[in-house]
Order: structure tokens, then sequence, then C-alpha cells
């Protein structure tokens, strides 16, 4: 086991056999890249002040350490793909960088008119959340 102040640094650690994470409680399941897309905004999300911190267990289990709260709480654990099936809510880094582009062009005003409508995930754990929500109905983390 080891401790890391940083999210991608954990992901990093963990065998690279093991591809796909689940975070416990939804049906999301996310890629390694999308995992240490993920990273990025964890790591300035939730580990500003270094008040935050990972574990990564040898068998894929990453748990986040809430140093303020004296709480562990398992966030992503190992999830074995069967060959057969693809979850329709795997979450890979093109679907990341899909919705950031399209958050990008609704900030900037390019966005097309008549379009679908952008969903956000939570930063945390990847539940869908409604446009204006301030926290994550499913992990009641705090949205930016």
């Amino acid at each position: 086991m080891q401790v890391y102040s940083l999210f991608a640094d954990a992901v990093n650690s963990i065998d690279i056999n093991i591809t796909y994470w689940e975070y416990p409680g939804t049906d999301n399941i996310f890629d390694r890249n999308a995992m240490l897309i993920m990273a990025a905004q964890f790591d300035t999300i939730f580990n500003e002040e270094g008040c935050n911190y990972y574990l990564a267990l040898p068998d894929g289990r990453i748990k986040l350490i809430l140093t303020e709260e004296d709480k562990l709480m398992t966030i992503f654990r190992p999830y074995a793909m069967p060959e057969s099936w693809q979850p329709e809510k795997l979450i890979t880094e093109e679907s990341l960088r899909a919705a950031s582009e399209a958050a990008d062009r609704k900030k900037s005003g390019t966005a097309k008119t008549g379009a679908a409508p952008m969903r956000r995930f939570c930063q945390l754990c990847g539940n869908q959340i409604t446009p204006n929500a301030a926290f994550c109905s499913k992990c009641g983390a705090k949205l930016k």
C-alpha cells in the first residue's frame, strides 16, 4: 500500500493490467485514460491545500483519505469488464474530452443552437448531475 498526494500518481501506481474502474454505488465505468484525465481535476479541486491523500491498494482499489474529516472512502475499485459486453456508461478519454470541448464552446458562445444539452458529471463519482446542482445527489461532493 502506498499513500499519494496526487490522484494521478495513485492511478499510475496500480498494475497496468487493471484497465477499468467503477465508482461504488453507480453504474459508471472508467477506463485508465479517463481516470488520468479526471486526476487533473481531482488534484486541483480536492488537494489545493494538501489536505487529502489517495491510498492505492494492491488489489487496484483507490481510497480517498479526507484528513480534515478523518475519513477513508473507497472512491474507485477495479472492474472486470466481460469480453462480450460494453456498458453504456463507459467513460473514456474521448467522452471526457468531448464534454470538455462542448463546455468550452458553450462558455465562448459558439455552441450550436438546438443542440442537445450538455450532460454534467460529478468530478468525484462520475454520477450524472442536473445542470444547476451545487452538490452531487449520489456522493454529496460540492460541485464547481
